[in-house]
């Protein structure tokens, strides 16, 4: 399932391109939920909500599976951050 992974990312790209950043969140959620051992993937998601905070939604319901996959505080750095930036204050 990896080749759907990667068009769902092209798909983000140009959705955000567009301004479309409801559907981009969306296609990055998908693409988390494809492959959840991915930090890229999860990275790519929390980044869009720290930019753009009406994709924020979108992120927070994959905190959980973010938590459950890679760890409540991920050993990624970058990861970590996002995750700690996203979460409800």
């Amino acid at each position: 399932q990896p080749t759907f992974v990667d068009a769902r990312l092209f798909l983000a790209t140009i959705y955000e391109s567009q301004g479309k950043t409801l559907a981009a969140s969306g296609e990055l959620l998908r693409a988390y939920r494809t492959d959840p051992s991915s930090v890229e993937n999860a990275r790519a998601l929390l980044e869009l909500a720290v930019r753009r905070p009406e994709c924020r939604g979108r992120a927070l319901v994959a905190l959980p599976l973010i938590a459950r996959r890679l760890g409540a505080r991920p050993r990624d750095a970058r990861l970590a951050a996002l995750v700690a930036a996203t979460r409800p204050r």
